[in-house]
């Protein structure tokens, strides 16, 4: 019902506001495929009335995400010239408060429409668009000798214990902007994005291998000589988004994947050299030089 309350209020105000060569262009700027003669029907040589362009322009940007991007973009340009005249939009903090109520808020600074994340915490941290490549930091989890605990424990045991060790797990990786990206049962991947997400992912592990022995015995309930230990492998590099996240494949990812596989311990993060330059010196200090994997230097470390 909301976003229909947005389709008629955008609709009303690009009628109130702009005229149809302004329409267009903003609506070609968003996605170059928009081609107004097609979807209207009025053909190249034929002026499409304001109305017409308004309704083309709802038809095509028919989801939430791109409706919301397209609207993002038309309220960076207001005050700005182009072709067709000046953009002045009307109305407009009263399509930002509807929007607010579909837990998006505009960003002043990035000129877009981000997901509420206080409420909501999505994967793509309410700005990642399909298709387009973002730097990230890629935390690979794995639970040490896993088959050797579903085996010698009760099923039902194995189960609370493995759920309670994600919930434990994503606690520490939320809090510093990171999201759970894939979760096998036995381990998975989290990934952080920001300016800062190397250093936020370093300590989001730091922090989960530091409380693990306090998680063993609070959440742990497997017999009482089977704490649960995990091996973590971090790299930082660049992935191309996509909502499906089964289908993002990325070599750093594979690379923090392999990194946790090859090189770290019971108990102890591997960190490429690569993430490990993106670190402060007070928190790089943590860290060894440990071994070597694929022409990187590995460096560990492990609570004491």
């Amino acid at each position: 019902m909301l976003l229909k309350k947005v389709q008629r209020l955008l609709g009303e105000i690009l009628v109130e506001s702009l005229n149809t060569d302004q329409i267009n262009h903003l609506a070609r700027d968003v996605d170059p495929a928009f081609n107004l003669a097609a979807i209207s029907g009025f053909g190249e040589k034929i002026s499409v009335p304001r109305k017409v362009a308004v309704d083309c322009i709802l038809r095509f940007f028919r989801t939430e995400e791109s409706l919301v991007r397209f609207i993002g973009y038309a309220i960076s340009r207001n005050g700005q010239g182009m072709s067709g005249g000046v953009v002045q939009l009307r109305r407009v903090e009263e399509l930002i408060r509807l929007l607010a109520e579909m837990n998006w808020i505009y960003s002043q600074q990035k000129h877009v429409f981000l997901k509420d994340q206080s409420r909501v915490r999505t994967s793509d941290w309410g700005f990642l668009q399909k298709g387009e490549e973002y730097f990230h930091s890629f935390v690979s989890i794995d639970i040490v000798s896993s088959s050797m605990l579903v085996e010698t424990n009760v099923k039902g045991d194995v189960t609370t214990t493995f759920s309670n060790l994600r919930n434990y797990i994503n606690q520490y990786v939320e809090t510093a902007n990171g999201r759970i990206w894939f979760w096998h049962g036995d381990g998975g991947l989290a990934t952080f994005f920001g300016d800062e997400c190397v250093p936020q992912s370093v300590q989001a592990i730091v922090s989960i291998l530091s409380y693990l022995p306090v998680f063993n015995i609070a959440q742990n309930e497997l017999r009482p000589e089977n704490d649960v230990k995990l091996r973590c492998g971090l790299h930082c590099g660049t992935a191309i988004y996509d909502p499906q996240i089964s289908n993002i494949a990325s070599a750093d990812m594979q690379l923090a994947q392999a990194v946790e596989k090859h090189c770290a311990a019971a108990n102890q993060v591997a960190i490429t050299q690569t993430a490990l330059f993106h670190l402060r010196p007070e928190m790089r200090a943590l860290f060894h030089e440990d071994s070597e994997y694929q022409g990187l230097k590995i460096f560990t470390f492990a609570p004491q």
